[in-house]
């Protein structure tokens, strides 16, 4: 996930580069381009967060579940992407829990190849007891039917001497005497067994009551770290949830304050737009009312010079050549033929421009590319 948040981070920056390359921006919009990348980056390191507290709680899960590999590798996980102290206090807290965990599954599995083992020894007890019970029983078995096939005998030969009858009454109570003694050996040798047995039993069940109570302790102890360090995972959890949302309400709050600077500058520059818009429109109706004042100027002059000059030729004359005098002071001559024109005017059309008379000696430009006459002098004419 870490790696595909790097390519992401990558891509974007190199596209944020190109585009700075590309076009030329305004420090307002390079601002704005640089507080969306941070935000970009604000966003992946909070992924990256959330990445790395669902990898601690699968490694407290798979750990109280006793699944360690599962445990480990969330951990190692979690490891690639802590970042700050307070992650890397969490994780070592994870690795504490795991390894607790695994100890406490040893010290369960010796508890229980050590109660394996004194069952066995007891069954091994309890099996040679009963052979020793089993011989013993097959011994005193085969005494009796010894002592009756004698006595049999002595009862058979009872008859032939009297000699015989006292050995058999001799015989009788030596095995009298030796089943009382063999039945006192094995009362105290069952006595002797069974406190031995008593003993070890007793012997195992304190120990047994004593290993469960400190397994017991133990577990309750491990419980109550577990608990302990969930708590303190939670205040953590809280803690950051409380301090990323102070910073989204910052963020927030700097947004909507770039966003109010932003509106009073494009506001500012739209009312200095509209002032250099009016200011221009002023500047035209300015400039044409100057335009407007020229040509009503040039006209009352042109009418004072016609009212003036009102005797114009009412006669087709030839005129050969003209010599000019242009607001050029250029002095050139022209071969010319005559055009009688509008309001009793004469037009003379020479090689290269057309002109106007308007009195004997002069005459004025009038082509439709200038509004301001040129003056000609008449040199000649017929």
């Amino acid at each position: 996930m870490k790696k595909e948040h790097n390519v992401l981070l990558t891509i974007l920056s190199i596209i944020f580069m190109l585009s700075l390359s590309l076009e030329a921006i305004t420090p307002e919009q390079e601002q704005r381009e640089m507080q969306e990348m941070q935000e970009m980056l604000d966003m992946l390191d909070s992924l990256d967060s959330m990445d790395f507290q669902d990898a601690i709680d699968a490694a407290y899960k798979c750990t109280s579940q006793r699944q360690f590999n599962c445990s480990r590798k969330n951990i190692a996980k979690a490891k690639k992407l802590a970042k700050n102290k307070g992650q890397r206090q969490t994780l070592s807290y994870a690795s504490n829990d795991l390894n607790t965990e695994i100890e406490e599954m040893r010290y369960e599995h010796r508890l229980r190849r050590q109660r394996e083992a004194a069952e066995e020894e007891e069954r091994r007890d309890r099996k040679a007891r009963k052979a020793r019970d089993k011989k013993s029983k097959k011994a005193a078995k085969k005494r009796r039917q010894r002592l009756e096939r004698e006595r049999y005998n002595a009862r058979r030969s009872e008859s032939s001497s009297s000699g015989v009858a006292s050995i058999i009454n001799a015989l009788d109570n030596v095995n009298r005497h030796l089943k009382q003694q063999n039945y006192k050996m094995e009362q105290d040798l069952r006595r002797s067994i069974e406190d031995t047995n008593r003993q070890r039993r007793a012997q195992k069940q304190a120990q047994k009551e004593q290993n469960y109570l400190n397994a017991q302790r133990r577990a309750d102890a491990q419980k109550e770290k577990r608990r302990a360090n969930q708590a303190q995972q939670e205040r953590r959890r809280a803690d950051s949830r409380r301090a990323d949302r102070q910073r989204e309400q910052a963020r927030r709050e700097q947004v909507r304050r770039d966003d109010r600077q932003r509106e009073q500058a494009r506001r500012e520059q739209v009312k200095r737009d509209d002032k250099q818009r009016a200011q221009a429109r002023r500047d035209v109706k300015r400039r044409d009312r100057q335009r407007e004042q020229i040509s009503k100027d040039a006209k009352r002059e042109n009418e004072k010079i016609d009212r003036k000059n009102a005797f114009c030729l009412s006669r087709s004359v030839e005129i050969p050549y003209l010599k000019t005098d242009c607001f050029t002071k250029s002095r050139e001559q022209y071969r010319c033929t005559k055009i009688k024109g509008k309001y009793g005017m004469y037009f003379i059309q020479t090689l290269s421009r057309r002109v106007a008379i308007k009195s004997k000696s002069q005459c004025y430009h009038v082509d439709t590319f200038e509004d301001r006459p040129a003056l000609f002098e008449i040199v000649s004419y017929d």
